[in-house]
């Protein structure tokens, strides 16, 4: 018992000083982990390009057409947002100062008025609250403007090293592999390289589905507000999009800037109008888009992965909710590897099943005599004539 005491206790102590670690080469390791993902993304289509050019050349032929697509966006979609960030940058003020005049004042509010009286003396009781939240939000914002400077130079240099990182990951993809299965001993050898194509197959199925299920959100939620006449429609459907990769959450975070605009510009009507809309988007990808694009990569089930979902976030915040999904998968590898599934179990199982549907038939049967046997007699109909 002591020597498990023992082992746990180092086990405890280790992953403590690998946390100091991380939490000191953090940029690194954020920077290496993008990289893996960035380079799982574009392996299929290096892939196809390495059976005729060196692997080499056909990153870098993907890095090309991935700049166009880049330089494109920029010359054509950035500007119009930009414009659109500034613009709700600027109006940001005011619209929290509208929604303090409607709470300070919610008889006269179009918005408000029609709420019962209690709700109304509420909201007007907690207006100034509002009121100081503006003068926050002014101060905060203009006292962030060297950090997202700053933030921007890292951005751009961390940019680079992924695509540098990513470069190198792909091209010496068969070095990295040889050198990580050497190290396994022979005898484990097969085993480990099936398990690692498995791991590989949940973990690159589930960051293209997601990239491209997310691509497919924000085009549809700007097509919403571009026909509903939602303002910051492009800046709104970019922040859904990048949002949706969020499984759940995203949801939340990628309507309600919608709505809330919807609600301040148009009223009730319109706001519901938009948000049943997102709503009906939402439940196109969880029945439609997210099976068809994802498939069954992960292997789970709707309910484990939102189990795993809940414990990610619970555990450890938004990197939870982001990698919850692959690590099940993984989890679920290794289970079945440890607990495969027999035939002889799904036998025993089914009979079960079967002299269970048996035994409660006669009960069913039984119970209907006897209702039949205590139930009233019926007086037969008479002749009218």
């Amino acid at each position: 018992a002591l020597q498990i005491v023992a082992l746990l206790l180092g086990i405890g102590l280790l992953f403590w000083m690998l946390g100091l670690v991380l939490a000191r080469i953090e940029l690194v390791v954020t920077v290496t982990l993008i990289s893996i993902l960035f380079s799982y993304l574009i392996y299929p289509v290096v892939k196809r390009l390495a059976r005729r050019m060196p692997r080499a050349v056909a990153v870098l032929l993907v890095y090309a057409a991935a700049m166009l697509i880049f330089v494109l966006f920029v010359a054509y979609l950035v500007p119009p947002i930009a414009a659109q960030a500034n613009e709700l940058a600027r109006a940001y003020p005011q619209i929290l100062a509208q929604m303090q005049r409607a709470f300070a004042e919610p008889q006269n509010s179009p918005l408000l008025r029609d709420l019962p009286p209690q709700i109304r003396s509420l909201l007007a009781e907690n207006a100034g609250r509002l009121g100081q939240e503006v003068g926050n939000a002014a101060s905060h914002v203009a006292g962030q403007t060297i950090a997202i400077v700053t933030g921007a130079i890292h951005a751009v240099v961390a940019t680079f090293l992924v695509f540098v990182m990513s470069f190198f990951f792909i091209a010496d993809l068969d070095d990295i592999q040889g050198v990580f299965f050497r190290a396994v001993p022979k005898k484990r050898r097969e085993a480990v390289i099936s398990f690692a194509v498995e791991c590989d197959q949940v973990i690159g199925g589930f960051i293209r589905g997601q990239v491209i299920v997310a691509l497919v959100v924000g085009v549809l939620a700007t097509i919403i507000m571009l026909l509903t006449h939602v303002k910051y429609a492009l800046l709104l459907g970019l922040i859904t999009g990048i949002a949706d990769i969020i499984p759940y959450v995203g949801a939340v975070v990628g309507a309600a800037p919608a709505v809330l605009i919807s609600l301040i510009t148009f009223g009730w009507a319109h706001a519901l109008l938009v948000l049943v809309l997102f709503v009906l988007m939402y439940e196109a990808e969880g029945h439609f888009i997210a099976p068809t694009v994802v498939g069954h990569s992960v292997g789970l089930s709707p309910l484990a992965v939102l189990v795993a979902l809940l414990i990610g976030g619970e555990a450890f915040g938004l990197i939870g909710l982001l990698l919850a999904v692959p690590a099940a998968g993984i989890l679920r590898i290794i289970l079945v590897r440890f607990f495969p599934p027999t035939t002889e179990g799904e036998r025993v199982l089914e009979a079960a099943r079967t002299t269970h549907a048996e035994t409660k038939q006669p009960q069913a049967v039984a119970a209907a005599a006897s209702a039949a046997a205590t139930a009233p007699p019926t007086e037969p109909p008479q002749d009218a004539s």
